[in-house]
């Protein structure tokens, strides 16, 4: 139950994301520039698409290196990925590229929105788990939300308000307009995407310069129940909480985030980056407990990190995989050249 929003801040434009999931770790990560990539085959026999990273980024995962669920890269485009109830990605016939890892070859090929939208019938998403759809944001202040609905892309292009959570952009406006005139605050007690949107577009309607994106996400953020996932794994619409809070800054090439288990403020400046050799690839846990500037805390990429979060995340909402294909995505990172 995801929420991404464009919020003004200090006369810069901010994408700010809660991401919402049954669980909060993960690892944040440098990837260089200049690697030769593969992506990873959805399905037996689907193609594989091949490109050369063209930028450096910063990435957010859950599922592993390379299959990010946000990111920003060296120009300044940023990308987060959400839930989608509706959408139906199309088949593709050009490369098959997974949902996630969608978001990895923007970053690595494209320095603006308009790139994205110019190329998007190169490399269509496919799912691996689920459809998602996309808010995006990059240095020259150009956005869009992209969905895909029953295999046609729906592209919002600089809308404002630029808003989404789970449920499609256009149906949610409407639920907007149309509950607009309902006095009182919606409150988050209510697990439903148009709910959520609500709280956002509410919060946006009602923000002051004195406010701040992080802050403004953090009113929207759903509170960490203390039920066990297994009793909602299965379920039509399973607990989740927000585990990150982020916010990216293309502009000014900076993310700030927090996380449920650490609300200090935590500054990522993408500007002191070195994206150049695969030998400089670094890491960091997305839950520690440090505050403001985190650039010295970043050390050297180890795969028993990688490791680490593909464990957790796929084994406990799927037994289906097999031990090879777990091996084979922790290792997956290490075959760029």
């Amino acid at each position: 139950m995801c929420l991404s929003m464009i919020i003004d801040e200090n006369k810069e434009k901010v994408l700010g994301f809660n991401y919402d999931f049954y669980y909060h770790h993960g690892l944040i990560t440098v990837n260089q520039r200049q690697l030769n990539k593969t992506s990873i085959p959805v399905e037996v026999g689907l193609s594989t698409a091949t490109w050369v990273s063209k930028y450096g980024s910063i990435t957010f995962s859950q599922f592993g290196v390379e299959l990010p669920s946000a990111g920003m890269n060296e120009k300044g485009l940023s990308i987060v990925m959400l839930f989608h109830e509706e959408g139906q990605f199309p088949d593709n016939q050009n490369g098959s590229i997974s949902e996630l890892q969608w978001i990895q070859f923007q970053l690595d090929n494209y320095a603006t929105v308009e790139e994205v939208i110019s190329n998007l019938h190169l490399h269509t998403p496919s799912a691996s788990f689920y459809c998602l759809h996309y808010s995006m944001l990059d240095a020259f202040g150009n956005s869009a939300i992209i969905e895909f609905i029953e295999g046609e892309a729906s592209i919002y292009f600089n809308e404002s308000p630029h808003i989404i959570s789970n449920t499609s952009y256009k149906a949610s406006i409407n639920y907007a307009l149309a509950k607009e005139k309902i006095e009182g605050k919606t409150n988050n007690d209510e697990l439903t995407s148009l709910n959520r949107f609500m709280m956002g577009y509410q919060e946006m309607m009602d923000y002051s310069e004195e406010d701040t994106a992080i802050h403004i996400l953090q009113k929207c953020s759903l509170p960490e129940k203390n039920q066990s996932i297994w009793q909602w794994i299965g379920q039509e619409i399973p607990q989740t909480y927000t585990a990150w809070t982020i916010t990216f800054r293309p502009e000014s090439k900076k993310i700030i985030y927090t996380t449920c288990s650490d609300k200090n403020e935590k500054i990522i400046d993408l500007n002191v980056l070195d994206f150049e050799t695969i030998f400089n690839r670094s890491s960091l846990d997305v839950n520690n407990s440090f505050k403001g500037d985190v650039m010295n805390k970043f050390h050297k990429y180890d795969y028993q990190e990688n490791k680490k979060i593909i464990r957790k995340s796929y084994q406990q909402l799927t037994d289906e995989l097999t031990e090879d294909f777990l091996t084979e995505l922790t290792h997956y990172p290490d075959n760029f050249h």
